[in-house]
């Protein structure tokens, strides 16, 4: 993976990409053999390594990283081997943490179905058991509306008388 796809920095490429296209923002490095690429591709990746890099730098855009920046940096190279055991140790951890971003999002979705089914099955009225004798909904619906029809004629009729008496009292 190229670290140009990150924060544009450096372009990791093996010894067999005997030539790359790079400019001032990107720059190519080719590891020796004691260096494997993705040992020093999370290393060049972590945010320590990433202070070392870029901390006195004061840009606003992205930065860019000179050769001079990468020939001055001091870089740990524990032995190849160890190299691998480490890349497969970060590898590990990045696969377990998409595992739990998956089983987060798919725990996420099931909570809203089931959020979903709860609401449905609350104005159904199959949540809890009904009392049988309580009124059914069609004959509460009518009650509800018989009572708003009166205010709303009692709001009208009151309404009505008002204007009357301003009438009244601009004669």
């Amino acid at each position: 993976m190229p670290l140009s796809s990150f924060s544009r920095p450096a372009l990791v490429v093996p010894k067999t990409v005997p030539m790359a296209n790079v400019n001032q923002a990107v720059a190519l490095v080719r590891c020796q053999d004691y260096l494997q690429p993705s040992y020093f591709m999370h290393l060049f990746l972590s945010p320590q390594m990433q202070v070392v890099v870029h901390g006195s730098k004061v840009e606003t855009a992205r930065p860019n990283i000179s050769l001079e920046d990468l020939r001055g940096l001091l870089v740990p190279f524990p032995p190849p081997k160890e190299q691998c055991i480490i890349v497969e140790e970060i590898e590990r951890c990045f696969s377990a943490v998409a595992d739990v971003e998956n089983t987060l999002e798919q725990s996420i979705s099931q909570s809203d179905r089931l959020w979903r089914s709860i609401l449905k099955r609350a104005f159904e009225g199959k949540l809890v058991p009904q009392d049988p004798s309580d009124e059914p909904a069609e004959e509460l619906l009518e009650r509800i509306k018989a009572e708003r029809a009166k205010v709303t004629e009692r709001a009208k009729g009151t309404k009505e008388s008002k204007v009357r008496m301003r009438k009244r009292g601009e004669k």
